[in-house]
């Protein structure tokens, strides 16, 4: 689907851009912890769907909330900055808009679960992007099985439609089984 009906479709489905965040809010992110397959295969719009969805910027600041969610949820004095927030939030946006906003919220409940590490004392930005692309690696093995095993139903699937046949009946079908030569001696 291109991206412009895409996007359409994602405003028709949530509205306006409020209510976009208020469905896809950090609370979901255990929902989506919960549900890991339908996670990754879902119909949820991707970080750049959202910028085409609801303008410019938008997935940055969707990431925010999931961010302070993290940040709260570590409950360190020293957090991120509103700046770093941001910053991170920009890279994440920028570097992975190919992810699914579940996906990304998968992310942040699989980093609370601490799935990728321990914070010491603090929350820094390189060690959440480092955490992504371990994420990222997960998800594209994922991925990549998922459609691998799609690939298998379908070949069985046209195999069951449309089953093999012997050597000899495509012979005996396509009239090649006769040999020309034997056939003038036969006369």
């Amino acid at each position: 689907m291109p991206q412009r009906a895409q996007a359409q479709a994602v405003v028709e489905k949530y509205g306006d851009r409020e209510k976009f965040f208020t469905a896809f809010n950090p609370d979901r992110q255990m929902k989506c912890a919960e549900n890991v397959e339908k996670s990754f295969f879902c119909s949820a719009p991707t970080l750049a769907t959202l910028n085409v969805s609801y303008g410019t910027g938008t997935a940055a600041m969707w990431i925010v909330p999931q961010l302070k969610s993290l940040c709260d949820y570590c409950g360190f004095k020293e957090t991120l900055t509103d700046r770093q927030m941001a910053e991170l939030a920009k890279v994440i946006a920028i570097n992975y808009y190919y992810l699914k906003t579940t996906e990304i919220m998968l992310f942040f409940a699989w980093i609370k679960a601490g799935r990728y590490g321990k914070f010491y004392g603090r929350i820094e930005p390189v060690m959440i992007m480092t955490a992504l692309i371990q994420f990222v690696k997960e998800r594209n093995e994922r991925v990549d099985r998922h459609n691998q095993e799609e690939q298998t139903l379908k070949r069985e699937q046209e195999l069951r439609d449309n089953p093999p046949i012997s050597y000899e009946e495509y012979l005996r079908i396509t009239g090649k089984d006769r040999n020309p030569m034997i056939e003038e001696l036969m006369i």
